[in-house]
C-alpha cells in the first residue's frame, strides 16, 4: 500500500510518497528489531506492526538536512524513524502525515521536528494543530492517495 501527500505553504509545497509495510512478525521487519526498535523505542513491537518506507522525496533530499530518517540494510531507500509500535494503518498514516509536516519545518526552519513535538507531549492532533500556523507559514496537508 502507498500513501501520497502534499504539504503545501506559502513558501512551496512538498510531495511525499511512502510505501506502508504491515508485519506480523518482528523476523519480517525492515528496519532491525534489536538495533533500531529495541535501541531507540526500548522494546520490539509486537502483534502487527507497520513501517514506512520513503519512496518520494528522493534519498539525496532526505539526506541533505538531518531529519528523522532510518537505513534499512534490507532495502535501498530509507524509512521514517519512528522507534514505537504502529499497531494500525491509521496510526501508520497518522505518523506520516506529522513526520511530513515535521520534515517541512525543519527544512523551512531549521528546526528539529522533535523540538515541536515534544512541547505538545506527543499529542500529534495538538503537534498538527499547531504546525497549521507555524511562525506566520501554514501548513496544509492534503493525503492524495493511499492505494
Amino acid at each position: 500500500m502507498k500513501i501520497k501527500l502534499f504539504v503545501f505553504s506559502s513558501r512551496c509545497s512538498r510531495k511525499f510518497v511512502a510505501q506502508v509495510h504491515r508485519h506480523i512478525n518482528p523476523r519480517q521487519f525492515f528496519l532491525d528489531p534489536k538495533k533500531f526498535y529495541f535501541k531507540w523505542g526500548k522494546k520490539i513491537p509486537q502483534g502487527t506492526h507497520y513501517e514506512l518506507e520513503l519512496l518520494e522525496p528522493s534519498i539525496k533530499v532526505l539526506r541533505e538536512t538531518p531529519i528523522h530518517v532510518h537505513a534499512s540494510s534490507r532495502s535501498k531507500n530509507l524509512f521514517v524513524c519512528y522507534p514505537r509500535p504502529i499497531p494500525t494503518l491509521e496510526k501508520a498514516i497518522e505518523i506520516f502525515t506529522v513526520w511530513c509536516v515535521g520534515t517541512a519545518c525543519t527544512w523551512d526552519f531549521k528546526i528539529d521536528i522533535n523540538t515541536v513535538h515534544n512541547n505538545c507531549k506527543g499529542d500529534n492532533r495538538r503537534f498538527l494543530n499547531i504546525m497549521k500556523k507555524w511562525r506566520r507559514i501554514e501548513y496544509e496537508i492534503q493525503i492524495c492517495d493511499i492505494v
